[in-house]
């Protein structure tokens, strides 16, 4: 006869066995340390970023902070060449490799060295100056550095204002002819 208190309350008696496998689950490691680089605007910066997993089955994916270079999200190569003014200067990079449950980062300088950008001249096309008639011209150009720019000309015809590129001259009879 089973206990009135089992009978109104029925509950499940007895064993269950069961096994319980715990796995050590490891952090992405950097193959190498990421050391300060330095280059110039214009080259080519490469850098192959390799990280590495214990586990089996564990994918590495890579990330960065840097927006002037996209880092392959899967195979951590790195390959940017010429970098736009604002990045000039010393750049601290955060690398990040990623297992999707672990993270590890290092960080490096990227040290970007600024190449002098011969100016641009604005195109001035054929003129035609009258003789004795007053003669104006304002050349333009531009500097993507952001220098300050001086104009000057090789030419006795006339002269240019070396701070702001005006040409300003009124020919005379002896000056009438072609020049380049």
């Amino acid at each position: 006869i089973l206990p009135k208190e089992i009978i109104e309350k029925p509950s499940i008696v007895g064993y269950v066995l069961a096994q319980v496998r715990i796995i050590i689950k490891n952090v992405p490691t950097f193959d190498f340390n990421l050391t300060n680089q330095t280059i110039n605007q214009s080259s080519t910066f490469v850098l192959d970023v390799n990280c590495s997993d214990i586990d089996s089955g564990d994918t590495v994916t890579y990330y960065d902070n840097f927006t002037g270079f996209e880092i392959n999200r899967t195979t951590g190569l790195i390959n940017q060449t010429n970098f736009n003014q604002s990045f000039v200067g010393n750049n601290t990079i955060n690398i990040t490799c990623s297992d999707s449950l672990f993270n590890t980062s290092q960080v490096f300088v990227l040290t970007i060295l600024n190449v002098n950008d011969a100016p641009v001249l604005s195109s001035i096309g054929p003129q035609i100056a009258t003789e004795g008639s007053l003669f104006t011209l304002d050349v333009d150009a531009t500097d993507t550095d952001g220098d300050n720019l001086t104009f000057s000309a090789s030419t006795t015809l006339f002269t240019i204002n070396p701070a702001n590129g005006l040409i300003n001259f009124t020919s005379s009879l002896s000056q009438v002819g072609n020049y380049t």
